[in-house]
């Protein structure tokens, strides 16, 4: 398409919009007076080759699911697009999953609304390296004092979500990104999950899903570090969390995992008693000190879960024999409603002075006393 005269042409939202039969597109019009672009080649689902020339985009405003959806896309050539007056990104390239490679070195979002850069990324499971390194590439986040004054929420209404308007979370092929000052200060934000290697330097930082920055990231070019994911057994019990080790390096047991202990285990569990890491859920092949980790691996935790006792203080009525009760487990509720002489069984307390009803969905943490309450009948 190169011979429409499209000088005065101020709005192409949606121009090939849905055109699915298309593969190979050839885009040379004249764009200078465009201002907006948003959905134009959306749900072009086939379409495999992208050719703009020479675009102008300067007066462009609105970018929103541009390439939405293009998902047979292999490469999209931006090294022309002037995003310098683009108010709105949201969705651009969403769901472009045969993308392999974007590179977004040039684009300036400093005029991008709060919350519409949000979905930008989306769902690139094929994307393998991202350029975000212009220092015009920033996020304008929100702060308190921000009010929406648009469609999307009610008027007046704190947009607290556009505080991370951008995520990379979904980029779960991402092996290689090259990020600003802005981009490696809010990575834990962007959800930058895993183990990355800076190029240059060659220091790795880490980011994990429980928790903040480790290693804090700088601008720069970066490569994912291969890593196999080590899990913990059983889950039901254990309060770790899985984690990322480097493909080929050892783990040591003593160091690197924390002992199921109190002296030094913020995921001890005053319920279990820990008796050691295990290869298997039979505990036959138990860990070696150090251990080389070349895939994913599962380690086991050979735990015996405490018991306790609760005992049934009936006041001078029918005895109701003790129980002892998991950690963290109910105790039932005595069939055995307990007699006395002149007196009405009122029901379990938690303390002696009858205060409080025992609530039997309570989960048993210690040693507990529970407490018969009568009332007294007169003659």
């Amino acid at each position: 398409i190169s011979n429409i005269d499209t000088k005065n042409v101020t709005n192409m939202n949606g121009l090939f919009h849905s055109s699915d039969k298309l593969k190979n597109l050839n885009v040379l019009l004249n764009t200078e007076n465009v201002e907006d672009m948003s959905h134009m080649f959306s749900y072009c689902y086939n379409l495999e080759h992208l050719n703009f020339g020479k675009i102008n985009t300067k007066k462009v405003k609105s970018m929103n699911s541009m390439f939405y959806d293009c998902k047979s896309l292999k490469e999209i050539d931006l090294k022309d697009f002037n995003t310098e007056n683009v108010e709105d990104m949201t969705s651009m390239f969403s769901k472009c999953k045969d993308l392999k490679k974007l590179n977004l070195s040039n684009f300036n979002t400093r005029k991008v609304k709060p919350n519409r850069l949000y979905e930008m990324l989306f769902c690139l499971s094929g994307l393998e390296e991202l350029d975000i390194s212009s220092n015009d590439f920033i996020l304008n986040y929100v702060d308190e004092s921000y009010t929406v004054k648009d469609n999307y929420y009610a008027e007046g209404e704190v947009d607290y979500y556009s505080y991370y308007n951008l995520s990379l979370g979904d980029l779960h092929s991402l092996k290689k990104i090259k990020i600003n000052d802005e981009i490696a200060n809010r990575a834990y934000d962007l959800r930058l999950i895993g183990e990355w290697r800076n190029v240059k330097t060659n220091t790795v930082s880490t980011i994990r899903k429980d928790s903040n920055i480790l290693n804090r990231f700088t601008s720069g070019e970066y490569e994912l570090v291969p890593s196999c994911k080590i899990s913990f057994e059983p889950k039901n019990i254990l309060k770790m969390y899985d984690m990322n080790w480097e493909k080929g390096h050892s783990l040591n047991t003593e160091a690197d995992i924390l002992k199921i202990d109190e002296s030094n285990n913020v995921y001890y569990n005053e319920g279990i008693k820990f008796g050691g890491w295990y290869l298997d859920k039979d505990y036959k092949n138990r860990v070696p000190s150090v251990l080389k980790i070349d895939n994913d691996t599962t380690l086991y935790a050979r735990v015996e879960i405490k018991k306790y006792k609760v005992i049934f203080n009936t006041n001078g009525g029918t005895e109701i024999l003790s129980q002892f009760v998991d950690y963290n487990s109910p105790v039932n509720k005595p069939s055995i409603i307990p007699e006395k002489k002149n007196y009405k069984f009122t029901g379990w307390y938690k303390d002696k002075d009858f205060n409080e009803l025992y609530d039997f969905s309570e989960k048993i943490t210690g040693d507990t006393e529970i407490y018969a309450g009568y009332e007294y009948l007169y003659k």
